[in-house]
């Protein structure tokens, strides 16, 4: 299938032909499926992480104006989907390239923010990922904010309190 052959380039990270094989799909699904059929979901998915690991890709050679335009088109054809606005901005939070992160950030907050939304900011995972794309920006309050919210919503998650003393402490220590 159209699939299957998007799925073997991705893998062999031919990402450009991977992604014409997906939008291909895409578009099929929805016009014969509909928007909310879930193969036109997953195939969204597929086109989605292709176009993130192709922003990983141009990430990692130092090419952060390809990397962003990639994860921003990812995240536009995503806007709609909690989950995968999510994970793009916890992608996009989580590098440990600084440099990149500055960025990105903006896309970073704006991904996180439309997710909580969808999610009717009741999801502790969605509010944890806002939570950390402030944190890394330097807005210590309003990490310290979604995080409370967090874990309110979920007691049993042991990473959520340990995220929400390590943002309190940066708050504290930016306050002296």
């Amino acid at each position: 299938s159209i699939n299957n052959l998007g799925t073997a380039l991705a893998e062999q990270e031919k990402f450009v032909e991977a992604v014409e094989y997906f939008r291909e799909v895409w578009e099929i699904h929805q016009r014969v499926l509909g928007n909310e059929d879930r193969h036109t979901l997953r195939s969204i998915k597929n086109l989605s992480d292709v176009l993130s690991d192709m922003g990983n890709l141009f990430q990692s050679q130092g090419k952060y104006n390809e990397a962003l335009e990639k994860y921003t088109e990812a995240m536009n054809l995503s806007w709609d989907y909690d989950s995968l606005l999510n994970s793009i901005a916890w992608n996009v939070t989580t590098q440990t390239d600084k440099e990149f992160f500055a960025i990105a950030k903006d896309e970073a907050l704006r991904a996180a923010k439309r997710a909580c939304e969808l999610s009717i900011y009741e999801d502790a995972i969605m509010l944890n990922t806002l939570a950390h794309v402030h944190f890394e920006r330097g807005e210590f309050e309003d990490a310290v904010h979604w995080e409370e919210k967090a874990v309110n919503l979920d007691q049993e998650d042991a990473r959520l309190p340990q995220a929400l003393t390590k943002f309190k402490a940066a708050l504290n220590e930016a306050a002296e």
